[in-house]
């Protein structure tokens, strides 16, 4: 294993909360932020189609197959191990609810970085987007220096 691939390990966790479910209610959101994993494509592509019909900012455009999917995780652990990509999923409740991402850049532009995030529209405004924010930016420090 290279130094730059030993912290990362597929779904590993990286932290687990609680979250208000709504305002005045006593019910929790069991929320868990972790890497991917290869057996992560159909709850993956389960979420990106889903919010594709709740938001017009995301990246993509028209759902995505199984195989896309596949492949889009692939290639993430694959980043992730290289340092050149963080993805963290929300796993909330028992689904993946919430993803987020962090591309390093290239070659002149690799102290550059594009950020994005993804949100089911009902766990929205409770502090989950913006603690995976945090957390994307602390993993993204730990990776360059790693590199």
């Amino acid at each position: 294993m290279t130094r730059s691939s030993a912290w990362f390990k597929p779904g590993k966790l990286i932290e687990e909360l609680y979250f208000d479910s709504d305002k005045g209610k006593s019910k929790k959101l069991h929320v868990i932020l972790r890497y991917p994993k290869m057996s992560d494509v159909d709850h993956a592509m389960k979420f990106f189609n889903s919010v594709i019909s709740e938001t017009e900012f995301l990246r993509l455009d028209k759902k995505v197959t199984r195989e896309e999917e596949s492949k889009w995780i692939r290639e993430a652990i694959h980043g992730m191990r290289k340092a050149k990509k963080i993805v963290i999923f929300a796993e909330i409740n028992g689904s993946i609810s919430g993803s987020g991402n962090v591309d390093r850049g290239e070659g002149a532009a690799s102290h550059t970085g594009t950020l994005g995030i993804s949100l089911r529209d009902r766990y929205t405004n409770k502090g989950i987007g913006s603690r995976m924010i945090q957390l994307l930016m602390n993993e993204s420090l730990k990776s360059v220096l790693r590199s």
